[in-house]
């Protein structure tokens, strides 16, 4: 029936012509006889090529009618107009090209409601109907079907079928000179290698790059170049997750050497990206010279950029610089001025939020305003799981609100369940809350997700060492953690600790020391740790005494460090009077330690200073002390206290701790027992006897031989 419509159309058309030309080769027709004919032929050919033109001017007025309803958001409208223009002109060859463009853009117009599945029968629908044809326009439409489709299995999750249908589209039309039809494939290629990076495949991912690259490297045209670019940045960003930082540098400086001196935006949207990319690199090196260098290049590049794309990563590099100068010994009023600024630039960068936020706590140490910056990072960006596991650590360590701190972490954690660095602070929360079950199981979350982060390493080593008390499976993580960074000083000090005293093995604990002090030789707790070191098990005097000076030194105002030298003092150089100097520093400098006022209370009750010796007694207990500290606190009220009762009190709590093993062997109780026995303690001998026993000199039954012990 088709075949006779356009026969009996064709031959209509062909008689209005044979009689246009009959009138036109007459030799004459008069006046009247004009004025009858000619406007028969006029009618007659209207209708002729009306008949013709009839069906491509209605199937133009509905997918004109469909895209005015697209573009005005009545989606559902123009699907509807495209359905019809598919149904009605589907069997029409000459008008294969709108519904090739009908179907194409019904799909596009469904993935935009997230209807994907209903978008891929579109599109599969347009590639049965046309994947055969030859004309150029419909191949074009095919590999554009191709190159959505992709996209639209992409958000149903389904990576697989979309490499299958990139790759199908660059077998198909790989070969096209067609410009269209060449911007399809290397969009295909560059988003293969998306798909296939995210299935873990980034060898494969960076072969899609390398074809995108050979294929269309030196295409003049510029979205061919601007794949080229995406596709070249994409590689760079592999080979850092593959580690060859190298490799990835010399990548972001290909895109820098082949696209640095475009004028287009979208050229110097990729080559600010690479650059950007180029400085994260420059900055997980330690290069931090070449990473200023990079930040620089951007401002002076793209400072004043009007691009919206572009004025983001200016801001990031903005802070970029700021985290530089925000170190000891940097200009952190230049620091604060890039914050600032970058903040101004991009008001709702959640990466300079963030850093700003912790910029605010560390250095500027302003809690209030450090928490308004969380708040402001987290809402520009509510799945950033590095801001909400940082804002986490604020609650926990600044705020002092586990409850809400544990809150955070979660959020954190179901934001990107590998964050490393989220789930080793979880962990240490949850030691912190006395869960040792949960902190466990998430230490090795953590260092399954990043098996060479030296801090997460190094502190499932202490927490197997102080609570699952396990020195074997603590040695074997604290070596995992220096071989992941050598010169972490905090976790060096750690295993030195751990020889020395768990292991008894000074002689390969002291190389541990000296390597610490060697990474951080300015940090006064590290260059106490060695002191006490050579104090306790060395019983090198002079050199510890050098070592705990230059610790005061380093942090005057660094209590333990104060605390510790004033131990020294009175134990080793038995100087009171100094001591109790450095104990005066350090309680002022710490109010709220409890062994620098408990050592300072008994070194008072030493020298004859009761009324005062015992108030700091009081202050000490209240602290909270730790069983050992304890003991000796008790110690202090039985011999010291004039009050029978507050005695008596103390002698019970001597001996619930003694009962549950505590000593206190390293503390030196004798000049107590001198004073106690001056000012006439009633008695003296089982006193003596006591310290001992405290002391880890004598047993306890020792004490068994005295009335006051066994029937108080």
């Amino acid at each position: 029936m088709r075949v006779l419509h356009g026969v009996y159309r064709s031959a209509f058309v062909l008689t209005a012509l044979v009689c246009i030309g009959a009138y036109f080769a007459a030799p004459s027709v008069g006046i009247h006889s004009q004025r009858v004919v000619l406007p028969a032929i006029v009618v007659l050919s209207a209708v002729a090529i009306g008949s013709e033109m009839l069906p491509w001017l209605r199937a133009r007025r509905l997918t004109a009618r469909a895209a005015r309803l697209s573009a005005a958001g009545r989606t559902d409208e123009a699907i509807a107009a495209y359905e019809e223009c598919v149904e009605r002109f589907g069997s029409d060859r000459e008008l294969q090209p709108g519904v090739a463009w009908a179907l194409y853009s019904k799909g596009y117009d469904l993935d935009r409601l997230d209807q994907s599945e209903e978008a891929l029968g579109a599109f599969n629908e347009l590639i049965t109907r046309f994947g055969d044809q030859k004309v150029p326009a419909l191949q074009a439409r095919v590999a554009q079907a191709l190159f959505a489709k992709g996209g639209s299995l992409k958000k149903l999750g389904r990576d697989e079928e979309q490499v299958s249908t990139y790759r199908e589209l660059v077998d198909r039309f790989g070969s096209s000179w067609e410009s269209s039809t060449r911007d399809a494939v290397a969009g295909g290629l560059v988003n293969e290698g998306l798909s296939l990076a995210r299935q873990g495949r980034l060898e494969d991912a960076i072969a899609s790059t390398d074809e995108a690259v050979m294929r269309f490297g030196d295409a003049p045209r510029l979205q061919l170049r601007v794949q080229v670019g995406k596709a070249l940045r994409n590689k760079g960003n592999w080979l850092q997750q593959l580690g060859r930082w190298d490799d990835a540098l010399a990548v972001f400086d290909d895109v820098d050497n082949r696209f640095g001196r475009a004028k287009e935006s979208e050229l110097r949207e990729v080559v600010a990206k690479a650059l950007s990319n180029k400085s994260w690199t420059l900055s997980r090196l330690g290069r931090k010279g070449d990473e200023a260098a990079a930040y620089d290049e951007i401002l002076a590049r793209f400072g004043a950029a009007k691009e919206a794309e572009i004025k983001p990563l200016v801001a990031l590099a903005m802070a970029g610089k700021a985290s530089l100068l925000d170190v000891p010994g940097g200009n952190v009023d230049d620091a604060e001025t890039y914050y600032k600024r970058a903040i101004e630039a991009d008001p709702r960068n959640a990466t300079t939020l963030g850093g700003y936020a912790i910029f605010l706590n560390n250095v500027r140490q302003d809690p209030e305003a450090a928490e308004t910056y969380f708040k402001r990072a987290i809402e520009a960006d509510p799945a950033r799981a590095d801001n909400l596991g940082a804002y986490a650590f604020f609650l926990a360590n600044v705020r002092q609100d586990p409850d809400r701190s544990a809150s955070v972490y979660n959020q954190a954690i179901e934001a990107d369940p590998n964050n490393a660095d989220t789930l080793g602070n979880y962990a240490v929360l949850l030691s912190d809350q006395n869960d040792a079950d949960g902190a466990e199981r998430y230490y090795r979350r953590a260092v399954d997700a990043d098996p060479k982060h030296a801090n997460n390493l190094g502190n499932f080593a202490r927490f197997l060492t102080s609570t699952r008390h396990d020195d074997s499976a603590a040695q074997s993580y604290f070596e995992r953690a220096i071989e992941a960074d050598p010169d972490n000083a905090r976790n060096l000090g750690a295993y030195a600790n751990l020889l020395a005293h768990a292991r008894h093995d000074p002689d390969r604990a002291e190389p541990y020391y000296i390597r610490e002090v060697a990474a951080e030789p300015d940090t006064s707790w590290h260059l106490n740790n060695y002191a006490l070191f050579l104090h306790y098990v060395r019983h090198d005097f002079d050199r510890a005494e050098d070592y705990y000076k230059r610790a005061v030194r380093a942090d005057s105002g660094y209590a333990a460090a104060l605390g510790t030298y004033a131990d020294f003092l009175n134990l080793a150089r038995h100087d009171p009077e100094a001591a109790g100097d450095y104990y005066q520093r350090a309680i002022k400098a710490d109010p709220s330690d409890a062994n620098v006022v408990g050592n300072c209370a008994g070194l008072m009750l030493a020298k004859g200073s009761v009324e005062e010796g015992l108030a700091l007694v009081a202050h000490a207990k209240d602290l909270g002390p730790a069983p050992g500290l304890r003991l000796e606190l008790a110690f202090y009220d039985y011999a010291h206290d004039p009050d029978t009762q507050h005695r008596h009190s103390g002698l019970t709590t001597l001996k619930q701790l003694l009962r549950d093993d505590v000593r206190s062997p390293e503390w030196s109780l004798d000049r107590n027992v001198d004073e106690a026995k001056r000012a006439g303690h009633p008695e003296p001998e089982f006193l003596a006897v006591l310290a001992h026993v405290l002391g880890d000199t004598a047993d306890v039954s020792e004490l068994d031989r005295f009335d006051v012990w066994t029937n108080p």
